[in-house]
């Protein structure tokens, strides 16, 4: 059902038509009142309400009230959902607008880890993919990426030999730390790849 009507201020329409679903398309202000009836009943009400209000239940006669009178669009359906969103004003942009780009550059390193622990890779706002392979033959290394100090027993993802930790997307910007229990020469292993 579709109620397309020029209503006079506090004018009631009533609409006999089963539904269990009702939107508002537009209304001139937020003062459109509803009642739902279901079986001679009323089951629903609601007061105030204007452009995008929407409501599942079951019914089988609406009445509409404009308080202010105006055109009143409105839709009923049984079992389906009805949508009418639309860009209301406009969007000033006031300074500088930064697009990222997506490709770029990616580094590729391997550092030493140490067993004091230590920097993997420095802090990069512009971060956006990060990765960390530990292919030493028989060290676990430990990486932290919050920009805080790493420890073995308390905090740090383990990576065994042959296993790695990849963040794409929503990467960390943070400096990364990371530790093992025997110095792993630069080189010796510890893959860093960042973009």
């Amino acid at each position: 059902m579709y109620f397309n009507e020029a209503m006079t201020p506090g004018q009631g329409k009533e609409l006999m038509e089963a539904g269990d679903f009702f939107r508002i398309i537009a209304s001139p202000a937020e003062d459109v009142a509803i009642i739902f009836y279901k079986d001679g009943r009323e089951v629903g009400r609601v007061e105030d309400v204007g452009a995008g209000y929407w409501e599942r239940c079951a019914f089988d006669k609406v009445r509409i009230t404009s308080g202010t009178g105006g055109q009143v669009r409105a839709v009923a359906r049984i079992g389906a959902e009805v949508g009418y969103d639309r860009a209301v004003g406009g969007v000033n942009i006031v300074g500088t607008v930064v697009v990222k780009d997506e490709n770029g550059a990616f580094s590729h390193a391997a550092p030493a880890v140490l067993a004091a622990g230590g920097q993997l890779v420095a802090a990069n706002a512009s971060r956006r993919y990060l990765l960390v392979q530990n292919n030493h033959g028989t060290q676990t290394v430990w990486v932290r990426i919050d920009g805080l100090g790493v420890n073995i027993a308390t905090t740090g993802v383990r990576l065994k030999p042959g296993e790695s930790l990849e963040i794409q997307g929503r990467a960390p910007t943070a400096a990364v730390f990371a530790i093992t229990t025997v110095d792993i020469a630069a080189g010796g292993g510890v893959i860093v790849v960042e973009g």
